[in-house]
């Protein structure tokens, strides 16, 4: 389910921009939104989940402890607008 949050930066974007900077006629002008949401969110659980893999292997090594580690929180909504804002912006450059 995506947050409401997200769901009013959804809103916001525009369709004719969508089209006439990728060229392509999407059928439903949510697709695209959706799908630039989807993938900022699975970049930023990547980064997470690389730097959780990387305080683990320090942990397992003896260089940190548990109690003492900087654990990454889950990226938030304000972030994966953020960074979907960042791949639409890709999207217009022509």
């Amino acid at each position: 389910m995506i947050n409401p949050f997200i769901m009013q930066f959804i809103s916001h974007i525009s369709y004719s921009d969508t089209t006439q900077h990728t060229g392509e006629n999407m059928s439903n002008p949510y697709q695209l939104r959706q799908s630039l949401l989807a993938q900022a969110e699975s970049i930023l659980k990547e980064r997470q989940y690389f730097k959780l893999d990387r305080i683990r292997a320090m942990i397992d090594q003896g260089e940190v402890k548990p109690s003492e580690a900087e654990w990454p929180e889950p990226p938030t909504s304000e972030e994966i607008i953020l960074e979907a804002k960042k791949l639409y912006n890709f999207i217009k450059e022509k």
